[in-house]
């Protein structure tokens, strides 16, 4: 074993994960592949751009002593993950660790939209990415709203739309969903209420900081 992580740090201001490692052996010829396949793990486990730092230090430790001791900053679980796998980083098999990212449903009932032929993922490993993605949950907080946009089939004079807000929660996670129904959706999306449990396609999306997923299809299900 030529890695032993012993720390794992998050900066906040600066935006950066430091990786606390002791050495041993001929570690150095080591450091390339370990750091990038370390970095490239953490990276897709955290689902967002941060600086990735290491430090080795070659001084002799317990067992004890080589315990990861310090969790900063946690980025919503991602670092825990980190740390459950560490004997696998530490030893530059970080390809080999599988997360299962699947939520357990059963009774998939197609509603509207795009219809969900995938497993869903966990919210908080939604990617942001153009990609469609699949989650379920439980909704939240439904809410029906206007807006207003120029029809250019009328002289370009002013139409009220309508649209949905709500929150999915998966038992873990939340996020904040918006619906822009169609002539063909709107009577079957009128439908749903709070509390009910869904599958749903969609997209999800940052604008000024701000998180949502605009959804594309709907089925009933039943969270396992």
């Amino acid at each position: 074993m030529f890695f032993k992580l012993h720390e794992c740090r998050y900066n906040k201001k600066d935006n950066t994960v430091k990786l606390v490692y002791f050495v041993s052996d001929n570690y150095e010829p080591e450091i390339p592949k370990h750091e990038k396949s370390t970095t490239k793990w953490l990276l897709e486990e955290l689902q967002e751009k941060v600086r990735v730092e290491f430090e080795y230090r070659t001084h002799p430790v317990t067992a004890t002593q080589c315990h990861p001791s310090t969790l900063e900053g946690n980025k919503n679980g991602s670092l825990d993950a980190l740390l459950k796998h560490k004997e696998r980083v530490e030893n530059g098999y970080t390809e080999a660790v599988s997360t299962d990212k699947a939520m357990k449903v059963k009774n998939i009932e197609y509603l509207l939209g795009r219809p969900i032929k995938v497993r869903p993922i966990q919210i908080k490993y939604l990617r942001n990415t153009e990609e469609e993605q699949v989650i379920a949950g439980t909704m939240h907080f439904l809410t029906k709203r206007e807006y207003k946009k120029k029809d250019p089939l009328q002289d370009g004079a002013e139409i009220t739309k309508t649209y949905w807000t709500f929150v999915i929660d998966d038992g873990r996670d939340r996020v904040q969903c918006v619906f822009f129904p169609t002539d063909k959706t709107r009577s079957k999306f009128e439908i749903l209420v709070d509390r009910t449990m869904i599958c749903a396609s969609g997209v999800r999306t940052t604008r000024d900081k701000y998180v949502s997923f605009r959804i594309s299809g709907i089925s009933y299900c039943e969270i396992v």
